[in-house]
């Protein structure tokens, strides 16, 4: 398969990224241990209705900020390859002392449209899903990639997310598994840099491939 490169890459650091503990995770978390099972499952598709929301916009703006303006799409690139960075540096020297579970401090829903409704705003409102979708596209996705092909990888990202917070729904339903999760923490976060840090790596050298021509050529 010619795009089976670009597949595996995009659903790699795409995985590495949905198991790091974020605000949907901890949200997902949250509705579960408080609410139960149900509203667990309703609050992940919301998540994954959001993420839909991203990787459309995406796909559909991209494309028109390469052709239009390569100054704004260095700019992206600098910008996403520098996120990405941020998230790998942050991941590598987390602790046990994070604190990330007090997030967990939300408001719990009244009905399955108000889970669905969180999930989805979690994720469609946090910017930094927005900058994420937008640095992976740039640096794994060729500019010559067809656009139904690229639709593919979408649909493939958004079922992965709908399985992923499934997973923790489940997994949180048990003590068991919840403790044996959480004692892994640092093990996956550590992982989920050292993937994460590769690609803001290639990102960050695709910018200055966009930019020598500008500036020097």
């Amino acid at each position: 398969m010619v795009f089976l490169h670009e597949f595996t890459a995009l659903m790699l650091v795409h995985i590495a990224a949905m198991i790091i503990p974020g605000p949907d995770f901890v949200l997902v978390m949250h509705q579960t241990l408080s609410k139960g099972k149900r509203y667990g499952l309703y609050t992940s598709i919301g998540i994954a209705a959001g993420l839909l929301m991203h990787i459309t916009y995406t796909l559909l703006g991209v494309g028109l900020i390469i052709s239009q303006s390569p100054m704004t799409f260095l700019l992206i690139e600098v910008l996403g390859g520098s996120y990405l960075l941020w998230i790998c540096t942050s991941l590598l020297i987390a602790n046990e002392n994070n604190g990330w579970q007090q997030e967990s401090s939300v408001a719990q829903p009244q009905s399955a449209i108000q889970a669905f409704a969180r999930g989805f705003f979690c994720d469609l409102f946090n910017p930094k899903v927005s900058l994420f979708f937008l640095a992976i596209f740039t640096s794994i996705v060729d500019t010559t990639t067809p656009f139904e092909v690229q639709v593919i990888y979408g649909l493939f990202m958004v079922t992965i997310c709908i399985v992923w917070f499934f997973t923790v729904t489940l997994m949180f339903s048990h003590q068991s598994i919840r403790d044996r999760y959480l004692g892994k923490r640092l093990l996956i976060e550590r992982t989920a840099g050292v993937i994460i840090g590769c690609f803001s790596l290639k990102l960050l050298y695709s910018a200055y491939q966009t930019a020598y021509p500008l500036f020097v050529g």
